[in-house]
């Protein structure tokens, strides 16, 4: 590589860094003007409380829901329904328990896969 070929690059590396540069400036100039989500979330003091007014807002409603949900296991309306569905969440589980243990049994239990022979058979038959 000779000394024109290095000067090029260094040329080449010079225009990319100021527009670099200059897209930089331009990228800082927009979040300092609180402009795109991320300027209004650092330098919007007022959409930062609305951002937190509208978190404490979800926090609130997420616990009211709870206790609605709380409230309606205990409704009269819906008793059988929420009886039903227990039941069919411990029928699962007793169901999933007993096909775990009869897995681990069958892995426990030794396989007889010797198949007696003919002659066998037939002594076993008073045959022979």
């Amino acid at each position: 590589m000779g000394f024109d070929d290095v000067m090029v690059d260094l040329k080449r590396t010079s225009e990319n860094a100021v527009i670099i540069t200059e897209d930089l400036a331009f990228i800082l100039e927009n979040l300092a003007a609180g402009n795109g989500a991320i300027g209004k979330l650092l330098f919007d003091s007022a959409f930062s409380e609305q951002m937190e007014g509208a978190l404490v807002n979800l926090k609130e409603g997420a616990g009211g829901f709870k206790d609605n949900m709380d409230a309606a296991k205990h409704s009269v309306l819906l008793k059988g329904y929420l009886k039903k569905k227990e039941k069919a969440k411990v029928k699962a589980a007793e169901d999933k328990a007993e096909a775990a243990q009869e897995a681990n049994e069958a892995k426990e239990t030794p396989k007889d896969d010797a198949q007696p022979t003919k002659k066998a058979k037939r002594n076993l038959l008073g045959k022979d």
